[in-house]
């Protein structure tokens, strides 16, 4: 029979979430332990993805690919690194890829 001392799970309260980044292995003393299990599953998954598919730059109007392929790449190395840990790209939508079904 519960006491009032007792914590249930319906009263249970989870603190929000103050990062805005996505560290899922860490570093240093606190390195997960499953960090390689994950990093291998990982590279399973895109090598399954990328056998039968693969991703190019969306093409702006008349663009040719060696242009949007110079585009996405000087859009990538435009980046936002100001009080984040991991550096951002300063205007992802700039850089739109597409997945394409190879033939």
């Amino acid at each position: 029979m519960p006491t009032n001392n007792s914590v249930s799970i319906d009263t249970e309260v989870l603190a929000p979430d103050t990062t805005k980044t996505f560290l899922p292995w860490v570093h240093g003393q606190r390195l997960c332990p499953g960090k390689k299990f994950s990093q291998v599953e990982l590279v399973a998954t895109l090598a399954m993805l990328f056998r039968s598919h693969r991703v190019q730059p969306e093409l702006l109007p008349g663009e040719l690919m060696e242009y949007a392929r110079k585009r996405i790449l000087k859009t990538g190395m435009d980046i936002d690194h100001e009080g984040t840990m991991l550096f951002e790209i300063s205007e992802p939508k700039k850089a739109r890829l597409i997945w394409v079904k190879q033939p």
